[in-house]
């Protein structure tokens, strides 16, 4: 049976009930919206175009924004979507998953991401941004069956830079882990997408006998920083950042502190994201 990969990279918030080290069966995933900040986040669906099935139209909205840019893990052959405010449910070969929540998590998500290590003070999501219809969310998604467990950092590296004189690299590490979601289907497997409201569904299916890979990221890393690195002295971690803006205490007028990358992450990965929640409240 082949499997429907989905590897979540960047700004991307897992929420189960409790912390994964309980065992729980189900975990929402969200990636917040951030497409109007000043370096702006963008939530998007990135899949090989190659895997979709061709007759299945897409319908307006769901259009394809673009190829992907071409970097070390991505093709030209990759097609990307914009989440923009979307719920996005798996159904294996178009069927609507039934029975009990079996999600299995790998033992080791909390040691590698959870959101206490930043050292921020938040463990609790806000519920109000999982079942809210106008939360500031630009995908919200609910694993219930399947497998998630930590995998390898992204490819791509962040590079701190003192820009004072000559440019030069003065610090590099990985940008972010990659969560891994796997689903088994027969033919195909759908993405459903519906407006967080439940309306407007549309299906983006794929299939592929040896499996279909897509990513889930909230950002390209060519975007993060305005297609340029800021110099040493203004280099903030600016996934902490955003996180906070999601946490139980948020409040719109209040930015958060801001964190310099230079000072490592609490946690044992050294990574900033995404991030794990201890539960939602």
């Amino acid at each position: 049976m082949p499997d429907l990969t989905i590897n979540f990279e960047f700004l991307c918030a897992f929420v189960p009930p409790a912390p994964f080290s309980t065992g729980p069966k189900m975990c929402y995933v969200v990636l917040p919206d951030f497409t109007a900040q000043p370096t702006p986040h963008l939530p998007v669906l990135l899949y090989d175009r190659q895997d979709r099935v061709a007759n299945q139209a897409l319908g307006a909205g769901l259009t394809p924004v673009g190829a992907a840019k071409k970097s070390a893990v991505l093709l030209d052959a990759w097609d990307k979507l914009d989440f923009n405010g979307k719920e996005v449910e798996i159904q294996p070969d178009g069927q609507a998953l039934t029975g009990s929540d079996s999600l299995v998590t790998s033992s080791n998500l909390d040691a590698l991401l959870r959101i206490a290590w930043a050292g921020v003070g938040m463990q609790v999501f806000d519920q109000g941004l999982l079942t809210n219809v106008t939360p500031k969310v630009a995908c919200r998604m609910l694993l219930r069956h399947g497998t998630l467990s930590g995998a390898e950092p992204t490819a791509e590296a962040f590079n701190v830079v003192d820009a004072t004189h000559t440019p030069t690299v003065v610090h590099s590490q990985p940008m972010a882990r990659r969560v891994v979601y796997k689903i088994g289907f027969t033919s195909f497997v759908d993405l459903v997408f519906r407006n967080l409201d439940g309306t407007d569904e549309r299906r983006l299916r794929m299939k592929n006998n040896a499996g279909v890979t897509v990513t889930a990221r909230n950002c390209e890393p060519d975007l993060v920083w305005k297609h340029s690195l800021p110099s040493y002295q203004d280099q903030f971690d600016n996934e902490i950042n955003l996180f906070f803006t999601l946490s139980r205490d948020y409040k719109s007028q209040t930015p958060p502190q801001q964190i310099l990358l230079k000072h490592p992450a609490h946690g044992p990965s050294g990574i900033c994201a995404p991030k794990v929640f201890d539960g939602f409240a």
